[in-house]
């Protein structure tokens, strides 16, 4: 793993282009599909842009600021779970 860090990162001091990453955005959050050496490095860099191919996947169960990665489990039960038990959406919030 370290040497194809040195690898990205010696490229990305020189100036070199890097192919953008590729990322699923999910309301607020985005999730690394390819590219995660590039994160590491650009962060490691300093830097707090990169270029991305972003894929947005929209989802009925709310996704606000406050989601984490642990909690993306709980929201595929709970979006099967409004799948099969029809709730007006009032009774959501409850």
């Amino acid at each position: 793993m370290r040497p194809r860090w040195e690898r990205i990162a010696t490229a990305q001091r020189r100036g070199q282009a890097m192919p953008p990453i590729d990322v699923y955005r999910i309301g607020e959050l985005h999730f690394v599909r390819d590219g995660h050496h590039r994160v590491w490095v650009a962060r490691a860099l300093g830097h707090d842009v990169i270029d991305a191919y972003v894929t947005v996947v929209y989802t009925r169960v709310g996704t606000g600021n406050e989601i984490r990665l642990a909690d993306l489990p709980l929201k595929s039960h709970e979006r099967v779970f409004y799948e099969r038990v029809p709730l007006p959406d009032a009774a959501r919030d409850g």
